[in-house]
């Protein structure tokens, strides 16, 4: 589970009797919503202190010994975005988390605020005692030296880790780059680095004694870790490289080579060849024995004719017969045979040439083999020598053939045959790797794996083994600064009376006055305040102030540091201090909200459940606003409300209303000079609604507010003017002639715009702009009042119309004219 969330408060439900505050919710008046800060202006007088009251009632005595405030108010309280619940008029839990400074703290801050010159300041200590205080000082610099320390073993183990990260990331690029092709990995998605530093740590794990030896030897280069650990160097890797490129590989059928039948044949051909068939001699023949052939083939053409078809010649049956009987069986089974051996000669030489072409083909599959190249050239080689034999034993027979009655003269020599072993072997070579190809590549993968394993492991090891012991010192760090912190928790809190030391306390008393001649020093169960060295006495107001201010943020960090969620309001942190104190409180309430974590080295939301600050100076306010409005962490949410007064039977009543700020581009033009000119534009419009009462308070609110409004702008555009508000009238009414007369307007026009200025501005600005309370006698009334802040604007509309119209457009009024006279809006054609 995770941490408790501290609870807020939410909303005001209703608020009575505190003040002149009496507020019920209402659909037509809303609860305001509160942020985790939140910024409440509200000048002297309209009950902005009356609402720290309720606050600080909440939890304390007030307004008397006895009497609290929730009593007063109604407050939804909770988690806004978990649940909330009402307090209906009732005390609650959550008013222990509140804490609130007000000016009535100087006050009660003993013997700061004495008149008497010789008495020193002094803060009281409470039941604190020295010996404790001083342990604290000694635990707050050991705290301090701890997270230092942990500061630096995080930065160091960061590095490492980073480091190790490195080391991942570079194994994994290896491993996808050389098996992508061979897994079919389209993206590092498919190896991902958690996959990737699974791998490198296994291999780690696996030869971590001998990785560790190398490490400690500092022999360590990238082939020696390789070469011990795998014994592989780059020529393994490129042939197991080769595998996974090889494509899918099918198995060689042998060709069909040539055998050695026909050798085998030599002695019976020849045979043959001498071979002269016993027959009858034909008389013809003896003198011409070579025409036995012509004679042999002259039987078939002759068949049944009795002339030769040659000479014309008769031919009797006798003759045919004497013919047919030189030509006998004999002659006849040796022409069959050797016409057999023929056929054989040349169905040989077809084999021969099929076979050449197949061996052709296999060399040119796998022209990458130099070996495969030898053995086909070897024997296409041999084939062809053993094919002109051939060639020559066919030719042999058929002479032969052509007179078989005569014996031949040419014999068949002997010859070798072609020997295929060397490509016998060569396939089947291959065809039995072929089938162990997945087993191959496979084996060649986890080569390749180990071998980038090997490659990386030792930078990878030390990296983690320095993060691994960075991160065992992180931990002991930690461990010490919860000790030390439980330590001060019980010392803070002892008899329930948690203090800030007095080092603390100088050092931000020192940062917000700027200089460091006040000191806290601790003497028996109080602080004393020293200047120079020496006793403070009578410290000025806004000492005064700043040292109860810094106090009281002191002791909300030490309830803070005890595991306390409190929820802060400030009431007019900056009164009786120089505005450049002001931007220090500022900065110190920026503090408030966020805390530096030392683990992560980075700002994070502090323990502070809510901040409320309520101020009367709008300068101070408008910073705020700037500073801390953080819609993100670590500040959170800021929420802007205005302290606006109605009068009820005559009852000044204070409410809260949204500050005008739309959207957040604007807030870096806000200023009091703003601010000032916006209260008067929706000032107009309102006077003539309003009762008696409303109508007074225009009137004490138009002369300060635009006889200071006017101020700004003269100064502005007169600088050398700033110090005479008569003379920059004036100058005001120069411009608007000299302008006038450049663009051509009717001097009489001229006049009149100069007679607005100087006759009517100037005396209706005069008037009662120094009052203090409104009054009926001479009240103007509301249409009036009206009439005289639109020629307020008038007049500057008429010395700058540029800046008139910057100011409408900065603060969202949406026609200008809308704040002029009627009279002031151009006519429509």
């Amino acid at each position: 589970m995770g941490k408790k969330k501290a609870e807020q408060i939410l909303s005001i439900k209703s608020l009575h009797d505190v003040g002149n505050w009496d507020y019920t919710a209402t659909s037509s008046n809303a609860p305001k919503q509160f942020q985790r800060t939140n910024l409440i202006y509200g000048p002297n007088g309209s009950g902005k202190t009356s609402l720290a009251n309720m606050f600080y009632g909440l939890a304390h005595d007030w307004p008397t010994e006895t009497e609290r405030t929730f009593g007063h108010v109604s407050l939804e309280v909770g988690y806004e975005d978990q649940y909330s619940r009402t307090t209906n008029n009732l005390d609650d839990p959550v008013f222990e988390q509140v804490h609130v400074f007000t000016r009535d703290m100087v006050k009660e801050a003993h013997a700061l605020t004495v008149d008497d010159a010789t008495m020193s300041a002094i803060l009281t200590l409470g039941t604190e005692r020295v010996d404790r205080e001083r342990r604290i000082a000694e635990l707050e610099q050991a705290l301090s030296i701890e997270t230092k320390k942990l500061a630096d073993t995080s930065s160091r183990r960061e590095h490492s880790e980073s480091m190790a990260e490195d080391t991942v990331s570079n194994f994994q690029n290896d491993i996808f780059n050389t098996l992508k092709s061979y897994k079919g990995w389209a993206t590092k998605g498919k190896y991902n680095q958690k996959r990737a530093e699974q791998d490198l740590q296994e291999y780690v794990t696996s030869k971590i004694a001998k990785i560790d030896k190398m490490l400690q030897e500092r022999a360590t280069t990238n082939e020696e870790v390789i070469h011990c650990l795998e014994s592989l160097d780059e020529n393994e890797v490129s042939q197991h490289l080769k595998t996974l490129a090889e494509g899918e590989q099918r198995q060689l059928a042998l060709p069909v080579f040539i055998g050695d039948n026909l050798i085998k044949r030599i002695n019976t051909i020849n045979a043959l060849l001498e071979k002269v068939p016993n027959v009858t001699t034909l008389d013809t023949l003896d003198s011409n024995p070579g025409a036995s052939n012509w004679v042999q083939q002259g039987i078939q053409l002759h068949e049944g004719a009795e002339q030769c078809i040659f000479c014309g010649a008769r031919i009797s049956t006798s003759r045919m017969i004497d013919i047919r009987t030189h030509f006998s069986h004999e002659v006849e089974e040796l022409q069959a045979t050797l016409r057999q051996h023929r056929s054989d000669f040349e169905q040989e030489i077809e084999v021969g040439k099929t076979l050449a072409e197949t061996i052709d083909r296999l060399a040119d599959e796998f022209s990458d083999s130099d070996e495969l190249r030898n053995f086909s050239q070897n024997y296409t080689t041999e084939l062809a020598t053993y094919t002109t034999w051939i060639r020559a034993a066919k030719q042999i027979i058929e002479n032969k053939l052509n007179n078989v009655m005569i014996a031949s003269s040419e014999l068949l020599q002997t010859t070798k045959m072609p020997d295929p072993t060397s490509l016998i072997d060569w396939i089947n070579t291959y065809n039995h790797n072929s089938s162990r190809q997945a087993e191959r590549k496979e084996i060649a993968e986890a080569t390749i794996r180990s071998y980038y394993c090997a490659r990386h492991c030792t930078a990878y090891r030390s990296a983690t083994r320095d993060r691994d012991k960075l991160n065992s010192e992180a931990i002991s760090h930690e461990n010490e600064m919860r000790r030390i912190q439980g330590e001060l928790s019980e010392l803070r809190n002892f008899s329930g009376d948690p203090l800030p030391s007095a080092h603390s306390l100088n050092k931000r008393v020192s940062d917000l006055l700027g200089r460091n001649e006040l000191h806290f020093e601790v003497d028996g169960d109080h602080y004393r305040v020293t200047r120079n060295g020496k006793p403070a006495i009578r410290l000025s107001e806004g000492e005064q102030t700043a040292i109860t201010f810094v106090h009281f943020i002191e002791m909300v960090d030490v309830y803070t540091a005890n595991g306390g969620h409190p929820i802060i309001v400030i009431d007019d942190p900056v009164s009786s201090l120089d505005e450049r104190i002001q931007y220090g409180v500022a900065s110190m309430m920026r503090e408030l909200m966020i805390k530096f974590n030392a683990r992560k080295n980075s700002l994070e939301t502090s323990d502070v459940s809510q901040l409320f600050i309520l101020t009367h100076n709008f300068d101070f306010f408008r910073y705020l606003f700037c500073s801390l409005a953080e819609k993100a962490k670590p500040v959170g949410p800021t929420s802007a409300y205005e302290i606006a007064s109605q009068h009820a039977s005559g009852v000044r009543r204070p409410y809260l209303v949204d500050w005008h700020v739309g959207d957040g581009s604007k807030m870096e033009v806000f200023s009091s000079y703003h601010h000032a000119f916006g209260l008067l534009g929706r000032a107009i419009g309102t006077a003539n609604r309003g009762t008696t009462q409303s109508i007074m308070d225009l009137q004490l609110l138009y002369p300060n507010l635009a006889r200071r409004l006017l101020e700004q702008f003269l100064a502005f555009e007169f600088p050398h003017l700033a110090t005479n508000f008569k003379d920059g009238i004036t100058a005001g009414a120069a411009r608007v002639r000299k302008n006038g007369h450049n663009a051509g307007v009717d001097p009489a026009e001229v006049s009149q715009i100069i007679t607005v200025c100087q006759h009517i501005v100037l005396p209706v600005t005069n008037t009662g702009s120094h009052n203090r309370f409104p009054t009926t006698v001479g009240t103007h009334s509301g249409q009036s009042i009206d009439l005289f802040i639109r020629q307020v604007f008038y007049f500057m509309y008429l010395v700058d119309e540029s800046h008139f119209q910057g100011m409408c457009k900065a603060l969202d009024f949406k026609d200008e004219y809308a704040l002029l006279p009627a009279s002031a809006r151009p006519k429509q054609p």
